[in-house]
């Protein structure tokens, strides 16, 4: 009887390699096709090519930042609504490293700590919401860029937000060549 049980499960397990091995096809065969598969892809959509950090240029400052945010969210809204969601990439990729840069550059910009939770919170739904339709124009799906239009839109607010009320105040300011001057408005 045991021996009847052993005899059963190896036909059972040659029948699961069977069915995995693909009915005669062999692995080298598989992997070919999947790798055509994947070339195939790339081929179709030239715009989606790899970028490193070194490749975008990095905002100066908070105001600079949100400002490319925001022509980030512009072009990307806008050649989805074109119908040529393949000329997103570029600007979803170069966002990405803005978003990752931005507290480091809300801390060289000199925006108040109360304000930084807020602009991380709100450059992660960014993020996040510019990943999902990056991800839908990857497997080529419909980008939906409306689904997260508001969210994105809510976000960026809050960083606009917290740049208007984001520096610590000052009885003197710095021009750009490092000399105080008087801020406008105040008594000497």
């Amino acid at each position: 009887m045991f021996t009847d049980s052993i005899k059963g499960y190896r036909v059972a397990g040659c029948c699961v390699l069977l069915l995995v091995a693909g009915c005669g096809q062999s692995d080298t065969e598989s992997s070919g096709e999947q790798d055509f598969d994947v070339t195939a892809a790339a081929a179709h959509d030239s715009d989606d090519v790899h970028i490193t950090a070194d490749d975008v240029e990095r905002p100066k400052n908070y105001a600079a930042a949100v400002d490319r945010i925001k022509a980030y969210r512009n072009t990307i809204r806008d050649e989805i609504a074109a119908g040529r969601p393949s000329k997103a990439h570029r600007p979803l990729d170069e966002a990405s490293y803005v978003l990752e840069w931005l507290p480091e550059i809300v801390q060289e910009s000199g925006i108040a700590k109360e304000h930084w939770e807020q602009i991380n919170v709100s450059a992660q739904t960014i993020r996040e919401s510019f990943d999902q339709v990056h991800a839908r124009i990857d497997n080529q799906q419909e980008p939906e860029f409306q689904a997260i239009g508001a969210d994105v839109q809510q976000a960026i607010g809050a960083l606009e937000a917290a740049m208007a009320a984001g520096t610590p105040a000052k009885s003197l300011d710095e021009n750009e060549s490092g000399s105080k001057q008087d801020t406008p408005g105040a008594t000497p």
